[in-house]
C-alpha cells in the first residue's frame, strides 16, 4: 500500500524522482529512481525508524569541560533537537552529531526533552536531566578582625575571621593561641583574659577548615586598663547644611571611653570643609554641595589601639542666591517755597536697609517734574539744600544705593524717593516775619517777661492781628512782648509786622503762662497763751488771701478775718492760698507757747536762703515765726550771712548779694524781754556772679526789655527805664558786672 512520498536523498551524487514508499509492517522499503549519464537506475532501499537509546546523562561540574554524545538507532542522517526545556547553561547540543558540550556556568540540576529524526515517522523523544555540580572551592587567605586589640585583664574581645578564596570557600575556621601556655582560652573568637594574666602580648589564630594551610593572626596587648570602645549616638550625626555657612561643632569625645589616655580623634569621608579636631570636635563651613553619606571617626588611645563609629551626614545643598536689599525711604523730602535770597531748609530722606550694607544717596536736579536727563547734584548725603539764588521752579530727587558685597547674588539695589517742586519767588520787600510760628516762651504770673519776634525788610511796626496778648503784655512797635503776666493760661494770636511797602502776612504764636509763686507770708507776729490752759494765742498781720494749719494736720483752713485767735499752743503754718493765677506759696511757721514755756526756736527748711546772684535781691524770711515761751518782746540777730544780707531786730532776712560764694550756714539768734537766748542754724545755696555785659554778646540779656546784643550800648541793648549800678553814660565798660534796675 502506498503511505508517502519518501524524502528526496542524495545518493551516488545524483538526483532522485519521486519515491514511491510501500511498508511490509515493519520496515519502510522505497523505489529510488535517478538518472546517471542518461541510464535510469533503480535501487531498492531499507529505511530503519530512529529510537533513542541513551537513558542517563552523567553530571558536570561549574567552569569544568563538559562532553556527552547522545546515542539512537535507526537509519541514518538523524537530526538533534531539543522540544522541551534547556540545557544547562553553558551547554549546547550539536544537531548532527547529538553532542553535548561546553562549560557548565552554573550549578544545579537541569530536566529537559531531546528529539531525534531521520525523516521516518514517528520522531523518538526522551526525557533526560543533567546535574552539574558547584565548582570546588580554594582558600587564598585568612584576616582576622580587629587585627590588634588592647584587652584588660579579666575581659573577653570577641574575634571574627574572613575567609578569602575563589568558589565561595566555607567561612569556617578554628580559633588558637599561639605559642601561649597561660590560663587565657578562646572559644569560638571569643577571647578571655585571665584576670592573672602574665604575658604582656598574646597573638590569636584562627585557620581555615577548607584548607588548613591558611590563617590569619591578631596581636593583643593585655593591658591593665578598660578596653578602649567608642559608642556612636544620632547626636554625632551632621544635620542638613549649606554651603558657605559654618555648621554647629559636634563633640564626639564623650562617646569614646575604656583604653589608655590620651585620646586623638581622625576622620575618614567627611564632606569638603568639614574636618574634625585632634580633640573630637568636628566643625568647619561645607564647600562643596552633596548628597547625603556617612564617614568613619576613628579614636586611638595612648597605647594605640582603635575604635571606630560610622556617622551620619545630611545633605549639603548649595546657598540661596541672596541679593542686596532694596533701600527703605521712610521719610520722604518735602518741597518748599522761598523768596529769591532766602536761607533754604535742606531736602531730606531717612532711609533703612535691612541685610546691613552700606547706603549711599546721589540727589537729581531737573527742569521738568520726571526723571528725564536730570542733573546730579550735592554730595554723597541724606541731606541736600537747594539754590534760591534766582526765581523759577525746580524738582528735586534722591536716589538711595544699598551696596552689600557680601551677598552672593546682585550686589547693590536702589530706591527713589518722590520729586518734590522747590519754588523760588522774585524777593519781595514786604516785612515777612522770621520768628517760628508756634509757641513762644512761656512766662509766670507776677514776673517781667520779654520776647521778641524779628522779621525781615525793616518792619516799623507791629500789632495784634487777632486773639489777644496774655494780660499784662503788650506788643512793642520794634516787636518786642513785653510786661507783668498777671492771670495764668495759654493765649493764642497772630500779629503782623509793617513797613512803608505794606503788612506781612499774620502769623500765629502762642504763649502759655504759668501759674505764680508768691513768697511765703511776711510780717506775721503772735501772741502766745496768755494763762495756763487758756487757749487764747493768736496769729496777726493775716489776710483773708491766706490759710493755716496746725503743722500735722491734713489740710488748711482759709483765714476769715484778722487776727486769728482762739488758737492753743502748737506750731501752725501759714501761707497764701492756691488760686486760679498762683500757686500756693511756701509756709510760714508761727509758734503759739504754752505760757509760761521757756524761749524756744524752732528751725524750719523754708529759714534756708535759696541759691542766688550777686546784685539780686533775695526774697524776704521770716524767722519770727519759729520763737515760742519765753517773754515778748523779741530781738534778732544773726552770724555768718552772706554778705549784704542782713536779718532785721522782728526776724526778716532780707537784701542783696554783693559777693559770689559756695553754699554754707549761718547762726540765727533770738533775745527775749528777760534776756533769754535761742538759736538756729541755717543754709544759704551758692551765690553766683553776674555776668559781664561783655559775655552778653549775640544773646537775649536776661533783663526787662531785653534783646539780642550787637552793640554794647545802652539804648541798642535795653529799652524802657533801666537804672544800671555802676552808673552807664552810653557804653558799657568791658568785663565789668553790671546790675539793672527796671
Amino acid at each position: 500500500t502506498a503511505l508517502a512520498n519518501a524524502a528526496i536523498t542524495n545518493i551516488y551524487g545524483v538526483t532522485y524522482g519521486i519515491i514511491d514508499v510501500k511498508a511490509d509492517g515493519t520496515s519502510y522499503y522505497g523505489a529510488n529512481y535517478a538518472r546517471d549519464n542518461n541510464n535510469i537506475q533503480q535501487e531498492l532501499q531499507h529505511l530503519d525508524a530512529v529510537a533513542i537509546t541513551t537513558n542517563y546523562l552523567p553530571g558536570g561540574t561549574v567552569g569544568a569541560v563538559y562532553s556527552e554524545t547522545l546515542v539512537a538507532t535507526g537509519t541514518t542522517p538523524i537530526a538533534w533537537s531539543i522540544t522541551d526545556g534547556s540545557l544547562p547553561g553553558g551547554l549546547s547540543l550539536n544537531a548532527a552529531t547529538g553532542e553535548i558540550s561546553g562549560e557548565p556556568t552554573a550549578a544545579g540540576t537541569v530536566n529537559f526533552t531531546v528529539q531525534a529524526a531521520n525523516g521516518v515517522s514517528p520522531n523518538a523523544t526522551k526525557a533526560l536531566s543533567i546535574t552539574i555540580n558547584a565548582a570546588a572551592a580554594t582558600v587564598t587567605g585568612v584576616t582576622v578582625t580587629p587585627a590588634t586589640a588592647n584587652v584588660q585583664k579579666g575581659t573577653t574581645q570577641l574575634f571574627t575571621a574572613t575567609v578569602a578564596g575563589t568558589n565561595s570557600p566555607a567561612q569556617t575556621v578554628t580559633w588558637e593561641l599561639v605559642s601561649y601556655s597561660g590560663s587565657s582560652t578562646i572559644v569560638g573568637g571569643l577571647l578571655t583574659v585571665d584576670a592573672g594574666e602574665t604575658e604582656t602580648t598574646i597573638t590569636v589564630k584562627a585557620t581555615s577548615t577548607v584548607d588548613g594551610t591558611k590563617s590569619g593572626t591578631a596581636t593583643v596587648t593585655v593591658s591593665n586598663t578598660a578596653p578602649l570602645t567608642f559608642t556612636d549616638s544620632a547626636a554625632y550625626d551632621i544635620p542638613a547644611s549649606t554651603v558657605g555657612t559654618a555648621i554647629t561643632s559636634i563633640d564626639v569625645s564623650g562617646g569614646a571611653s575604656g583604653g589608655a589616655a590620651p585620646y586623638t580623634f581622625s576622620a575618614t569621608g567627611l564632606p569638603a570643609g568639614i574636618t574634625i579636631s585632634t580633640t573630637g570636635v568636628i566643625s568647619g563651613t561645607p564647600t562643596t554641595a552633596g548628597s547625603a553619606g556617612t564617614a568613619t571617626i576613628t579614636v586611638t588611645d595612648g597605647e594605640s589601639a582603635t575604635a571606630s563609629i560610622t556617622i551620619n551626614y545630611a545633605a549639603i545643598s548649595e546657598p540661596p542666591i541672596t541679593n542686596a536689599a532694596t533701600p527703605v525711604i521712610g521719610t520722604q523730602p518735602a518741597g518748599a517755597a522761598y523768596t529769591a535770597g532766602d536761607t533754604a531748609a535742606a531736602l531730606t530722606v531717612a532711609a533703612t536697609v535691612s541685610d546691613g550694607g552700606t547706603l549711599s544717596y546721589q540727589w537729581y536736579l531737573n527742569d521738568t517734574n520726571d526723571t528725564t536727563t536730570p542733573t546730579a547734584v550735592g554730595t554723597d548725603s541724606a541731606d541736600h539744600t537747594p539754590s534760591t539764588a534766582s526765581a523759577g521752579t525746580a524738582y528735586y530727587y534722591c536716589v538711595v544705593t544699598n551696596t552689600n558685597s557680601s551677598v552672593n547674588g546682585t550686589k547693590t539695589a536702589t530706591a527713589q524717593s518722590t520729586i518734590v517742586t522747590v519754588t523760588v519767588s522774585a524777593a519781595s520787600t514786604l516785612p515777612v516775619i522770621s520768628t517760628a510760628p508756634g509757641a513762644l516762651t512761656g512766662g509766670t504770673v507776677g514776673a517781667a517777661y520779654t520776647a521778641t519776634l524779628s522779621a525781615s525788610n525793616s518792619p516799623t511796626s507791629w500789632e495784634v492781628s487777632s486773639g489777644a496778648l496774655p494780660a499784662g503784655l503788650t506788643l512793642g512797635s520794634s516787636g518786642v512782648i513785653s510786661g507783668t503776666p498777671t492771670a495764668a493760661g495759654t493765649a493764642d494770636f497772630s500779629v503782623t509786622a509793617t513797613n512803608a511797602d505794606g503788612t506781612s502776612a499774620p502769623v500765629a504764636f502762642s504763649i502759655t503762662i504759668a501759674k505764680g509763686t508768691k513768697n511765703a507770708p511776711a510780717g506775721l507776729t503772735k501772741t502766745d497763751e496768755t494763762l495756763a490752759g487758756a487757749g487764747d494765742g493768736a496769729i496777726s498781720g493775716v489776710t483773708t488771701a491766706m490759710e493755716y494749719k496746725l503743722s500735722g494736720a491734713g489740710s488748711y483752713t482759709a483765714v476769715t478775718g484778722t487776727p486769728i485767735t482762739g488758737l492753743a499752743p502748737g506750731t501752725y503754718l501759714v501761707r497764701y492760698a492756691e488760686t486760679p493765677d498762683y500757686s500756693a506759696s511756701a509756709d510760714t511757721q508761727i509758734v503759739i507757747a504754752a505760757y509760761g514755756e521757756p524761749l524756744v526756736f524752732a528751725d524750719s527748711a523754708v529759714y534756708d536762703i535759696p541759691a542766688s546772684t550777686t546784685g539780686t535781691a533775695i526774697a524776704n524770711i521770716d524767722v519770727s515765726g519759729g520763737v515760742s515761751g519765753g517773754t515778748a518782746p523779741y530781738t534778732f540777730r544773726e552770724a555768718g550771712l552772706p554778705a549784704g544780707i542782713t536779718i532785721s531786730e522782728a526776724g526778716v532776712i532780707s537784701g542783696t548779694p554783693t559777693t559770689a560764694g559756695p553754699a554754707g550756714t549761718a547762726t540765727i539768734t533770738v533775745t527775749d524781754r528777760t534776756s533769754a537766748t535761742a538759736s538756729i542754724t541755717i543754709n544759704y545755696d551758692t551765690i553766683t556772679a553776674v555776668a559781664s555785659i561783655a559775655a552778653l554778646l549775640g544773646v537775649t540779656a536776661p533783663v526787662r526789655g531785653a534783646a539780642p546784643v550787637t552793640a554794647i550800648t545802652e539804648t541798642a541793648q535795653y529799652t524802657g527805664a533801666v537804672t544800671w549800678t555802676p552808673a552807664v553814660s552810653g557804653t558799657f565798660a568791658a568785663s565789668t558786672a553790671y546790675t539793672p534796675t527796671p
